[in-house]
């Protein structure tokens, strides 16, 4: 099914392996949907139950039927060159999170580099993949994927939570999506004209600015307290003195 609002088609899907490679097909010759000549920036497909969900380095996205937004958008960053990549996903991030605030308040934060958190707990993520042509971004779909009716989680899952539970209310999966998918759209005219304007952003809903927490590279757990991010999208993090770290080089420990 195909729904249309603000010239932006939304396709439903009741299941499917992955949005984002759903997605991405498109991208690489797959059929359009039904109507479509050519794919066009803001082209999104929703599922309501992923069975084969991706997440940032391999990790899967757990995905409960009917219970959860899988959304991905396709993006023409054109405009951006592979070292602005980083600005891209401030983009992405902060203009889901901003659309998360009204459902869940101003304790939305961006969890770095790219998790969506209430409070000390998960709500949802973003896994950004491009398709690269010389130094210029062509093409990228922005999967985000946000915890809507669950009132219960598996217990392996660390510190997730939905909006269900935050707020009490059903809320509508598809409402949802095309809010994201709204916003999202907007967030990359607004780069077109400025690629650092999420940047400050970003620093401002930073998760646990300023604030002492727990990481582990290797083998070995520290404390430190979170600075900011920079433009190279690298963690800067200290004490005494100031280190940063690249994705994957740190994980959380909460």
């Amino acid at each position: 099914m195909s729904a249309k609002k603000n010239h932006l088609t939304l396709i439903e899907l009741d299941e499917v392996e992955s949005t984002n490679n759903y997605a991405m097909g498109w991208i690489h010759g797959k059929a359009l949907p039904k109507g479509h000549k050519r794919l066009t920036n803001g082209m999104a497909v929703l599922a309501y139950h992923q069975t084969v969900g991706k997440g940032q380095r391999g990790k899967s996205w757990q995905s409960p039927r009917g219970e959860s937004m899988s959304l991905s958008i396709v993006l023409m960053p054109d405009f951006l060159n592979t070292a602005q990549g980083f600005s891209l996903l401030c983009a992405v991030a902060v203009a889901a999170t901003q659309v998360l605030q009204s459902y869940t308040g101003n304790e939305m934060k961006i969890k770095w580099p790219n998790d969506l958190y209430w409070h000390n707990r998960k709500l949802g993520g973003i896994l950004i993949e491009n398709v690269v042509k010389g130094n210029q971004f062509n093409w990228a779909v922005a999967g985000i994927g946000v915890n809507v009716l669950q009132k219960q989680f598996p217990e392996f899952l660390e510190n997730p939570v939905s909006i269900k539970q935050i707020s009490g209310k059903d809320e509508e999966i598809k409402v949802i999506a095309q809010q994201l998918q709204a916003a999202i759209v907007d967030a990359m005219e607004r780069l077109r004209d400025d690629p650092m304007c999420f940047f400050e952003p970003y620093n401002w809903l930073l998760f646990c600015k300023d604030e002492k927490v727990k990481l582990k590279q290797g083998s070995r757990v520290f404390e430190t307290i979170i600075k900011g991010v920079n433009t190279q999208g690298e963690l800067i993090t200290g004490v005494d003195g100031l280190t940063t770290f690249q994705f994957g080089e740190v994980e959380w420990r909460i």
